[in-house]
């Protein structure tokens, strides 16, 4: 779907599939490739049963990435 290897999400806590509080499946997306997020969000969501997404684009405004060069601090610029 829209060039992702796609998957039912499992939990290591409980059997089976994951399932949210409102009794919906998860699934998991992997991309070989960027996307642009927006309009990944954008498509997803007009697609027949998908209910919402995880995409939690727009929404950090710091992140803190840890590596082999040490740890590394970003920060949007657009706020």
């Amino acid at each position: 779907a829209l060039g992702a290897a796609v998957k039912m999400r499992t939990s290591s806590v409980k059997d089976g599939y994951t399932i949210s509080d409102h009794g919906h499946l998860s699934m998991e997306a992997y991309f070989k490739e960027t996307v642009a997020l927006h309009a990944l969000n954008e498509e997803l969501l007009h697609l027949c049963g998908v209910v919402d997404t995880s995409l939690f684009y727009q929404i950090a405004t710091k992140a803190i990435v840890v590596g082999e060069r040490g740890i590394t601090v970003l920060e949007r610029e657009d706020i």
